[in-house]
């Protein structure tokens, strides 16, 4: 049985050539700040994209980007906070994404979705 771990690791996989094949430099991946963390960071047309990587092998309960609550949103923005701060000169426009992965190898359904979730003030 894959853990949690292994499947994470197998969706940020998928994610970043996914992102890749579409023309996005991947800047990193599981990017830390604290207890925080970032899937994927990655550029393309002068956008900062935080990535966040849901996979399930079945969609038949919820979807995997339903799993991308307030609480999970708030985690994600602290790190993308501290990361522009620290890797960008400040006039770099952000967006926060979300990768939904279903399905079992090597037949997986992608749905990237742009602007999943803005960061509020």
């Amino acid at each position: 049985m894959e853990t949690t771990s292994a499947i994470g690791e197998e969706g940020e996989e998928i994610a970043a050539n996914y992102l890749a094949s579409a023309g996005y430099e991947i800047k990193a991946k599981r990017w830390r700040l604290g207890k925080n963390e970032v899937d994927i960071i990655a550029f393309k047309n002068n956008i900062v994209c935080f990535v966040e990587v849901k996979l399930r092998k079945s969609a038949a309960v919820a979807k995997p980007w339903q799993a991308v609550n307030r609480a999970k949103q708030k985690s994600i923005i602290r790190c993308a906070d501290a990361y522009l701060r620290w890797h960008t000169s400040g006039n770099s426009e952000a967006r926060f994404d979300v990768i939904s992965i279903t399905g079992p190898a090597p037949n997986y359904q992608i749905e990237h979705i742009e602007h999943a979730f803005y960061a509020t003030m």
